[in-house]
């Protein structure tokens, strides 16, 4: 549980201290992705993991067997913007193939249990949030059949926010007037569930 609320002090802290005061310093949906990557990197610094690479391309490049790295990912397996992995239920090379019966051609750094999935959607001044919420749906339905495909460990467990980000007030007057859930002052992540947020000027509408 570390993970899930150090994680969502963090979101909050960018949301209200960064994201809300200077809208325009974030052109781009890789602007708050790759704050929110350093936030949560820098949180996180003395939760490294170590993976045991007990397998023959790397025990060359490491005669003790170890590698660690830090639990945040960006462009997780080519999938997700933002990922935490999960430093509680880390597996090694041959933990994992002894566990699916597989040998993947991909290392294993890019199947490691996940306490957390972060996608990101920027609605910036000039376009309708309208087509932005489709694409939070696709975020949330890739996620869903993630988790349902048995790829890693104790996935079920995952938590997961898609969250879209809105640059001027009047696109969040339009919110007021649909069938969202009661605004709210900050986002809640909870573990096993997926969680679609609007990140407004004055509050955070859950979808």
């Amino acid at each position: 549980m570390e993970i899930i609320k150090k994680s969502q002090t963090v979101i909050n802290n960018f949301i209200e201290n960064d994201f809300r005061k200077f809208p325009f310093s974030f052109l781009k949906e890789s602007d708050i992705q790759g704050i929110l990557f350093a936030n949560l990197f820098n949180e996180f610094e003395n939760l490294r993991i170590t993976i045991i690479a007990d397998n023959e391309k790397y025990k060359g490049d490491f005669p003790d067997g170890e590698i660690c790295l830090n639990l945040v990912k960006t462009e997780y397996a080519d999938l997700f913007d933002i990922v935490i992995i999960d430093g509680n239920e880390v597996e090694s090379f041959s933990e994992e193939r002894k566990r699916t019966g597989k040998k993947y051609k991909s290392e294993v750094f890019w199947r490691e249990p996940l306490a957390l999935i972060i996608e990101i959607k920027y609605c910036v001044h000039g376009y309708s949030i309208d087509k932005y919420i489709k694409g939070m749906e696709y975020d949330f339905n890739k996620i869903y059949a993630y988790k349902k495909k048995g790829i890693v460990k104790n996935q079920k467990n995952i938590a997961a926010l898609c969250l879209l980000f809105i640059q001027i007030e009047n696109e969040e007057k339009r919110l007021k007037n649909e069938s969202y859930s009661e605004a709210c002052q900050e986002i809640k992540i909870e573990k096993n569930k997926i969680k679609k947020y609007i990140i407004g000027f004055s509050s955070i509408y859950e979808v």
